[in-house]
């Protein structure tokens, strides 16, 4: 899952003059909603959801690094990419 964050914020990571984190508020894509705030963030996709519960501070580079959890679910429609 966190890769799935890195590469989904990489390219719209944005960050202020005080602050060397991820911008706080809703970002989303294809089958993916990502609420971000200076807690962390939780992350909802079509068939599961996942928490990161630590600040998303970025490194010289714009990535970040940070533990989370990523459970799977199954809702009333197929998830993408899954045999019905």
């Amino acid at each position: 899952m966190l890769a799935l964050f890195s590469i989904f914020l990489q390219a719209d990571a944005q960050t202020s003059r005080e602050s060397s984190g991820i911008a706080s508020g809703t970002w989303g894509g294809e089958h993916i909603v990502l609420e971000v705030s200076e807690r962390g963030a939780e992350a909802e996709f079509d068939c599961a959801h996942g928490q990161v519960t630590q600040p998303m501070m970025l490194d010289k580079h714009g990535d970040f690094d940070v533990a989370g959890t990523f459970t799977r679910e199954h809702g009333r429609a197929p998830c993408a990419g899954t045999r019905t």
